[in-house]
């Protein structure tokens, strides 16, 4: 088992590998699409980062909503930290899947991102015109920039563009 740090350090990572788009609708008709990461692939990447990850969830309902309550706990060798979040769903749901399903994988989503993983997908660093694709892309380029090997100096010029494009923030 890893400490707790280093696995968060590992739900940085875009997983770009397991997102899907669904279709999003503004007054009855289609507006856009959203990236997500489905709650089935995130038990993948649990599994795989924090192979001791537990999963606990409560419903409730609410007028014509479903509601889940989940906690998401993250065991590493030195520590565990729980993260908690909510989901919902409209009762009469006629999407894929059930309210409460589909509530709880929405807690799930929301739990997994307080942790860090595809938290990007939220993200928009203040610029609401930002899409989903570029935010991806934008963590994939600060991910693949290289480390320097040894160190040295360098230009006022060369640490502001570094200080710019996130090179600091690994």
């Amino acid at each position: 088992m890893k400490p707790i740090d280093e696995i968060l350090k590992s739900f940085d990572n875009p997983f770009t590998e397991y997102l899907k788009e669904k279709p999003i609708y503004s007054k009855g008709s289609k507006s856009g699409s959203v990236s997500y990461v489905p709650w089935y692939n995130l038990c993948e990447i649990l599994d795989n980062l924090a192979p001791n990850w537990e999963w606990e969830i409560t419903a409730d309902y609410h007028g014509d909503r479903t509601v889940v309550i989940g906690k998401l706990t993250i065991h590493g060798s030195d520590r565990s930290i729980s993260r908690s979040a909510t989901g919902n769903e409209n009762s009469d749901c006629s999407d894929f899947g059930d309210p409460c399903s589909n509530a709880e994988a929405m807690a799930m989503r929301r739990a997994a991102a307080k942790f860090g993983v595809g938290r990007y997908l939220w993200a928009t660093k203040g610029k609401p015109e930002q899409t989903w694709a570029e935010g991806i892309r934008e963590v994939q380029a600060r991910n693949q920039q290289p480390k320097p090997q040894e160190k040295g100096t360098i230009s006022k010029e060369e640490h502001e563009r570094r200080k710019a494009t996130g090179y600091y923030s690994n």
